[in-house]
């Protein structure tokens, strides 16, 4: 069963965005145990932490969407047509549109997310050495901005059943079956 949608969308383009609560709810639960853990490594002022949870989950929910608008992104530039992206976990989502005839098109839209993903634990990497003598909450945020990118690239990896890798892994395999002798 799917989860009901918080926050619903159409933008100019007719795709349909939504939120769920399920990711809202994830994202917040992610948020609260970094807060807890930054209480308890280092002696965080709890009102501080509670900024901190705030700011975890939103990162967490905008991860999703960035992951997810890069699917779109490279479905529409490749002329697919896009019904709606859906964010449905703080680490998930997907996207709904039409299957490519052309297998490169379709591994080129399956690892456009994980491309974003990985974007985004080379900025988490970059904010924390550049706060590493700032703030601590803001050094933890950065750290816990790294390890949900690197949670969700995990989910990405070929030997993950049905993630981006190993779909387009799989069209791209198609194509070289099924291409001509001697075509590169």
């Amino acid at each position: 069963m799917q989860s009901p949608a918080l926050a619903r969308r159409r933008t100019r383009t007719g795709v349909d965005v939504r939120l769920t609560r399920r990711a809202v709810m994830e994202a917040s639960v992610l948020g609260v145990a970094s807060a807890a853990i930054a209480v308890v490594l280092s002696g965080a002022d709890p009102l501080k932490a509670a900024g901190l949870a705030a700011a975890v989950a939103v990162f967490a929910l905008i991860s999703a969407l960035l992951h997810e608008l890069a699917h779109l992104w490279a479905a529409t530039r490749r002329g697919l047509r896009v019904l709606r992206l859906d964010v449905t976990g703080a680490l998930s989502g997907g996207l709904t549109r039409e299957a490519s005839a052309c297998p490169r098109t379709e591994a080129a839209v399956c690892l456009a997310g994980p491309f974003a993903t990985l974007a985004l634990v080379g900025t988490s990497v970059i904010a924390f050495l550049a706060l590493r003598d700032g703030p601590a909450l803001g050094r933890g945020l950065a750290q816990a901005m790294f390890i949900l990118n690197v949670a969700a690239l995990a989910g990405t990896l070929p030997f993950v059943p049905g993630s981006d890798v190993s779909r387009a892994w799989a069209a791209w395999r198609s194509d070289a079956r099924t291409a001509p002798p001697g075509a590169a």
